[in-house]
């Protein structure tokens, strides 16, 4: 448990390690990784696909999000989040702010075994958690999917991405063990340089853009980083 300064509620971090939750206060209460281009705004939807234990949820809620979807595969880090969102689970109007999803995101057409392992976990793709959910609109889609980031924003998804999702806060993947090098290559050529063309594409370090587009991007670049892609 910890008191981060931006909450005025104590937060589980389940059996994290301490440099596990210290790596977590910094991402989300100093760097402010995912929400450094877009902070969410009241009224917002939101999703949080790998919500772990739920502290961007947690902010997002207490920035005023209309509902917030955690997506989380691991059922005992899910418990945890829905513990840390409590306070936020009702809004003023008596309905639900809170949507706790035990399920994995990406494609429903491809072994994705070497990512979740073989545990029996719900897996669907963004397009079918926006139709069993009812989602029209995503305002702040938030990723970190530990190397399955690339099949969940895959090329099929384009067109929905550019017009139903209007802010992306993804960490990108660059460990060799699920072989994330080759599918981040991919999908830089088929979904990021578009976008990147479009001018849809920012980074906090100025110099990531040239270096993602080297031929050397996995020497060059960081193991784990941030991308921000902006719809509308």
């Amino acid at each position: 448990m910890f008191n981060p300064k931006s909450f005025n509620f104590e937060v589980d971090t389940a059996d994290l390690s301490i440099n596990e939750v210290t790596n977590l206060h910094n991402i989300f209460f100093v760097s402010k990784d995912y929400d450094w281009w877009y902070e969410v705004l009241p009224d917002d939807v939101v999703v949080d696909i790998g919500a772990s234990v739920g502290m961007f949820s947690a902010k997002a809620l207490d920035a005023g999000a209309k509902k917030v979807y955690m997506i989380e595969p691991s059922k005992k880090l899910l418990k945890t989040a829905v513990k840390n969102v409590s306070d936020y689970i009702i809004g003023n109007n008596g309905l639900p702010r809170v949507v706790p999803i035990n399920a994995a995101v990406g494609r429903t057409d491809i072994d994705l075994s070497n990512v979740y392992g073989n545990n029996e976990v719900k897996l669907m793709s963004l397009l079918e958690f926006c139709v069993d959910f009812d989602v029209e609109q995503i305002d702040f889609l938030k990723i970190n999917a530990a190397g399955a980031e690339y099949n969940i924003l895959h090329r099929d998804m384009f067109d929905f991405l550019g017009t139903k999702v209007r802010h992306i806060a993804v960490r990108c993947h660059l460990d060799a063990q699920y072989g994330s090098i080759d599918k981040f290559r991919e999908w830089r050529d088929t979904v990021l340089n578009p976008m990147i063309a479009l001018g849809r594409v920012y980074v906090q370090n100025d110099t990531y853009i040239e270096k993602i587009q080297s031929d050397q991007f996995a020497e060059l670049m960081p193991k784990s980083f941030m991308l921000y892609i902006k719809n509308w």
